[in-house]
């Protein structure tokens, strides 16, 4: 892809995009990129990062608005590896600032779509995806698809799941738990005793994300003999805001591990004053040990009211001290008479909200003000010296070493530019050059300063006369 007739692929770019108006130019130009056009590739990526807000905002509004699976699947690609298509080179690693701001935004892209044919097209490339090859490709598809909420998505998501990959488990099953659907509850029911403690953790969190419909399946997680399992199925029933999750955390205020008995006290005392009916109950009854007295007397002294710590009192006091454990269901049948006729507040069900936690990067613009804004929005992205001698592609850096390669072509990049400069030409070596020489520019064994071949040019020219 060299130069002919002595203009670049770079400025054969450039000139097309120049006749047509700003928001054709943007739509070509990403049109270019999805092809695989070095030039166009380039710049198309310098105006997603671009710190110009009318570039950032443009190019935003123009990529919400694609309807080709192709660029999504493409983009989405690119986020997970830093490769852009038909580049041989990352230049925008995973972990790259660039990368991790790209990534924000394309979720950003992905949430806000609010045209049916943007979206369809999203999943469809998304779907697509969880094959891939590269496992972070399918990593970041299973996220993206749970973020939106893609119900259609849930049984490709299902066969996913089959991997023995426990990586890829986790991302599905957050997928499956920000979508929902009470039709996934059995297998992720499966995973909530997987041996690998992030694969169960992630089934946990998922059931909360279903909500009260998934109570039982964490009730009988609750009861297993693995503390991680207890722990996580604990901690996924403190997001479930119902009833049904009382009994349950009264049964786990005497477990004899330290942190799930915590938790259920934390789960208790968010319900409020509705619990208290059922701790004085298990109370009244006398079978009680010494973790579950301290665990009701810390529930009992948060969810209490002034009112309430009154009628209370004796029992709070005889479960502060071990000696009076005799005493406690004496008061807490006294407690339960004195309540009987009392209107408690009721625990009002709500499933678990889940966050927003992306902002729309882009706005819409109307057609006159975006004549007027964009009107010389490739001009800034003109003039970049550092260029493959090969393709035209820039260079990922302003001084490439020789071991460097052009992230679009795969060529050895060049510190001298001489040749381009002088010739029009790609480089006139093949192989990576020595460097012996400690002067700047003058690396290159075809260097010649511009001024000395000028110089000698005048010498030969006064010779000849």
């Amino acid at each position: 892809m060299g130069a002919e007739n002595g203009i670049t692929p770079w400025e054969s770019m450039i000139e097309e995009l120049e006749g047509l108006p700003p928001l054709e130019q943007i739509d070509k130009l990403i049109d270019l990129a999805v092809q695989g056009v070095p030039p166009a590739i380039e710049l198309f990526l310098e105006h997603m990062s671009s710190l110009d807000p009318a570039i950032h905002r443009a190019i935003f509004d123009r990529m919400s608005r694609r309807e080709d699976p192709e660029f999504w699947k493409i983009l989405i690609e690119f986020c997970a590896t830093g490769l852009w298509k038909g580049m041989k080179v990352t230049i925008a690693p995973p972990s790259s600032p660039l990368n991790r701001s790209l990534r924000i935004q394309v979720k950003a892209l992905c949430l806000s779509a609010s045209a049916p044919e943007v979206k369809a097209a999203q999943v469809e490339a998304l779907l697509e995806l969880l094959d891939s090859q590269n496992a972070e490709v399918r990593y970041l598809a299973a996220e993206l698809l749970g973020e939106m909420g893609a119900a259609e998505a849930i049984q490709k998501l299902l066969k996913t799941l089959e991997t023995e990959d426990p990586r890829a488990k986790v991302a599905v099953l957050k997928a499956l738990g920000k979508i929902g659907s009470i039709e996934t509850l059995e297998v992720i029911r499966e995973h909530l005793y997987h041996p690998h403690k992030d694969v169960h953790k992630a089934a946990a969190d998922a059931l909360s994300n279903i909500g009260p419909e998934a109570i039982p399946v964490l009730k009988e997680a609750a009861e297993d003999t693995d503390d991680h399992i207890r722990w996580h199925a604990a901690k996924a029933l403190q997001q479930i805001h119902d009833e049904g999750v009382i009994p349950i955390f009264i049964s786990l205020l005497d477990d004899p591990n330290y942190g799930v008995r915590w938790l259920a006290i934390d789960g208790l005392s968010s319900l409020g004053e509705a619990v208290i009916p059922h701790i004085l109950e298990v109370l009244a009854a006398g079978d009680t040990n010494l973790w579950f007295r301290q665990s009701a007397l810390q529930v009992l002294s948060r969810v209490s009211g002034p009112g309430m710590r009154k009628i209370l009192e004796e029992l709070l006091d005889s479960l502060k001290h071990p000696e009076s454990a005799g005493m406690v269901p004496l008061y807490a049948r006294k407690a339960l008479e004195s309540i009987a006729n009392m209107e408690l507040p009721r625990v009002r069900a709500e499933k678990k909200q889940l966050k927003e936690p992306y902002v729309v990067p882009h706005l819409s613009y109307g057609k006159l003000e975006a004549e007027q804004e964009f009107s010389s929005l490739l001009l800034p992205l003109r003039f970049n010296p550092y260029r493959c001698y090969h393709c035209g592609g820039a260079s990922p850096t302003e001084n490439p070493s020789p071991a460097d390669q052009c992230p679009y072509c795969g060529y050895h990049l060049r510190t001298c530019y001489n040749c381009v400069y002088y010739e029009n030409s790609g480089c006139l070596l093949d192989q990576p050059y020595v460097i012996s020489s400690a002067v700047p520019g003058n690396r290159c064994p075809h260097f010649r300063f511009k001024k000395t071949e000028v110089k000698l040019q005048s010498v030969v020219a006064s010779r000849e006369k």
